[in-house]
Order: C-alpha cells, then structure tokens, then sequence
C-alpha cells in the first residue's frame, strides 16, 4: 500500500466515524424530543368525568285492542282485561287483545 492509498483509507475511517456520532446523536435528540412530547400530551389529556346514569323510566302495562299486531284501535286499564276481550270480540275476527307497555305519567 502506499503512502496516499494508507492516508485516503485514514480519512475515510474518520469521516464515517465522525458521521456515524452524527446521526447518533441527532437520533438520541429525536427520540428525547418524542418522549418528552408523549409526556407533555399525557398530562395535558383531561380526565374522563363518569356520567349520571339516568333513572329507567316507571313503565305500566295496559290492554289494546288492534288488527293483526297493528297500531292499537282502543286501549283499557290493565285491570279491564276482560273488557279489552269483549271489545275485541265485538269488533270481529280480525282483532286481538295484545299487552301493550307504556311509560307511566307523572300524576300516577
């Protein structure tokens, strides 16, 4: 080898180690800067506040009289089931008794 070939292999060692450092030290800053951003949004985020679950609505059974499961032509007390039937009855073939929920008014 000579005396230029040993110095250019020289200089090349250096300058891939002087680049090596670089990006070292360039990727040790970025992933500081990561971690301190992940810990800044950690405590910035607020905390989840828990919600008031609501009471269920007080719901009351009552009797309907309606076509083949349509929308109900009279309705009765739960207690007057047996009126339900015989308005059914009354009105023909074609209508039933169905139990019907319904949420309760405030008054009852």
């Amino acid at each position: 080898m000579t005396e230029k070939e040993a110095k250019k292999k020289a200089t090349k060692k250096k300058a891939t180690k002087k680049a090596t450092k670089k990006t070292a030290k360039k990727t040790a800053k970025k992933t500081a800067k990561k971690t301190t951003k992940k810990a800044a949004k950690k405590a910035v985020k607020k905390t989840a506040r828990k919600r008031t679950a609501k009471a269920p609505q007080r719901m009351k059974i009552i009797w309907g009289v309606a076509k083949h499961g349509h929308d109900p032509v009279s309705t009765f007390a739960y207690r007057d089931q047996a009126k339900a039937a015989a308005e059914a009855a009354k009105k023909g073939d074609a209508f039933s008794v169905h139990r019907l929920r319904v949420p309760m008014e405030d008054d009852e």
